[in-house]
């Protein structure tokens, strides 16, 4: 699990990145008023520097009334109007110079082919079961006192 930047000091360019699972969040804001942009693992950090630095501050009625109604946010929406999320499994470029986002593109992660020492037999996997959770079982009985 990552969330990442990238600064390209040769074209100018900073790059946001996550993990395909998207454990870690990372969110991003670009301010048309100060031409600047600001990213961070943490919302609330981005909504103090917006409210704080940039004297923006407004929510985002679609966002709140999809977060009442089903309990999470959906794609890159936040809170905030101005402050999005960089989906799982994706890459933001933004160009320092000309101030403007570059291609998003999908993240090509290895996937594990299947091969014959990997497929579980079906036939005895209640007897797998069986001993990994008694040994599970067993090694949780031990006592470190003697």
């Amino acid at each position: 699990m990552f969330a990442c930047a990238l600064h390209d000091l040769y074209s100018s360019k900073i790059y946001l990145f996550r993990d395909r699972f998207g454990e870690k969040p990372l969110y991003y804001t670009f301010s048309q008023k100060n031409k600047s942009f600001s990213f961070s693992s943490s919302l609330g950090s981005l909504l103090t520097l917006n409210e704080r630095v940039l004297g923006e501050k407004d929510l985002s009625p679609k966002a709140i009334q999809t977060f009442l109604n089903f309990g999470y946010l959906f794609g890159k929406d936040s809170i905030a109007d101005d402050i999005k999320k960089v989906i799982p499994g994706t890459i933001i470029e933004y160009c320092a110079v000309t101030n403007k986002f570059g291609e998003t593109s999908k993240l090509e992660f290895v996937n594990p082919k299947l091969n014959k020492f990997n497929i579980i037999n079906t036939k005895t996997p209640e007897r797998r079961f069986k001993a990994v959770f008694e040994e599970a079982v067993a090694s949780t009985l031990i006592s470190d006192v003697p």
